[in-house]
């Protein structure tokens, strides 16, 4: 899916956004989430709605989620000052949870932040795609 990746023309280094899809889905396209989320960014009808103009049917088409997720991504990486940990956990567990671990935990080092992420969950994978885009940068 990497010609997907790389037809948005995002600032964001297109090898970030592979590792983020196969935490999601594992490249799955027809992934489905109990939570409702869809397709390879495992994005939500609502979420993919204002970032893509994407309807809930077409969150299986690769281009359209990837396309949608991508928006998604660089909203919470200005919103976040390109601060990748942070955008990742709000990927993950969402802004306004991320916006509460700032204020509750202050720090201006990104690894002792992804230390203290309170959600198991979220620390786990905002460690495993910083680990993913490590290796996908040195491979390719």
């Amino acid at each position: 899916y990497m010609e997907s990746v790389l037809q948005h023309k995002s600032k964001i280094n297109p090898y970030l956004i592979m590792a983020l899809i196969r935490q999601e889905s594992a490249f799955n396209t027809k992934a489905h989430s109990p939570a409702g989320a869809r397709g390879l960014m495992q994005l939500l009808p609502g979420t993919a709605k204002s970032f893509g103009r994407v309807k809930k049917n077409e969150l299986f088409i690769p281009e359209r989620n990837i396309d949608a997720g991508v928006r998604f991504f660089s909203h919470l990486m200005e919103r976040y000052n390109n601060q990748v940990p942070l955008a990742l956990a709000a990927y993950n567990a969402g802004p306004l949870r991320v916006d509460e671990w700032i204020k509750r935990y202050p720090t201006d080092n990104p690894l002792l932040f992804i230390d203290i992420i309170p959600f198991k969950e979220t620390r786990e994978y905002v460690a495993s795609i910083l680990r993913n885009w490590y290796w996908y940068n040195k491979l390719y």
